[in-house]
Order: structure tokens, then C-alpha cells, then sequence
């Protein structure tokens, strides 16, 4: 809705990925008690080959998911390669890629205060 254009999410880099919720509508990365990426729409996660390792939507959990592979891996670094796309590289080499792509909804809520 908002684009990921402008977004400093610095204040991750080296933490590790604690523990993840899957809600109704929402899919929750948590990086200790304060930091947070709560997705409510389109996911991926490519292993370092580029191959698709895992996708979904918020609103669609599937119980088969390997989004778990992403647990206790450091946040190395993130880039924006079109202002639709965040694209978050992890310690074991995996990279979640969040989508901005409704312009009606929100896709994310990143702690502190940043909605996109």
C-alpha cells in the first residue's frame, strides 16, 4: 500500500530471528521483545541457489510450511530491489522476500511504527 521506499529497518541487523506466529491474517517474525516484522500478505523465502524454498499469503497459512527454517538465524541485511519488494537475507543464507503488491491494504507492520 505504501511501498517499501525510504524504509531504514538498520536497527535488526544481527538479530536473530526468536520465534514466529502464524495468526489468522498475519505472520509474525519476532526479533526479541521489541522488534517485530508482522506480514499481512505475500511471502517467499529463496534459498541462496535462488530456488523457491517456501511461499504463502497471510491469509492463507498452509500447515506444510518451511517458514520455521528461518528460526534462530541472524537478520544479515536487507535491500529493496522495486519499492513492492523487501527483500531480508538471513545468517544461513535464506531470504524472505515481502511483497507490497495490494494497493488497498497494508502488507506489513515493522517495529517501531513503520506500516507499509
Amino acid at each position: 500500500m505504501y511501498k517499501f521506499t525510504d524504509l531504514n529497518i538498520n536497527h535488526f541487523s544481527g538479530r536473530k530471528l526468536e520465534e514466529i506466529s502464524i495468526g489468522e491474517y498475519n505472520l509474525l517474525f519476532q526479533f526479541g521483545v521489541e522488534n517485530f516484522i508482522n506480514v499481512f500478505g505475500e511471502w517467499k523465502i529463496f534459498n541462496e541457489d535462488g530456488s523457491v524454498l517456501d511461499s504463502g499469503n497471510a491469509e492463507e497459512p498452509d500447515s506444510s510450511s518451511k517458514v520455521q527454517s528461518l528460526l534462530q538465524s541472524k537478520f544479515e541485511s536487507y535491500s529493496i530491489s522495486n519499492p513492492e519488494e523487501l527483500h531480508i537475507k538471513f545468517s544461513n543464507g535464506l531470504v524472505l522476500v515481502i511483497y507490497d503488491n495490494d494497493p488497498d491494504y497494508e502488507c506489513c507492520a515493522i517495529s517501531p511504527d513503520i506500516y507499509v
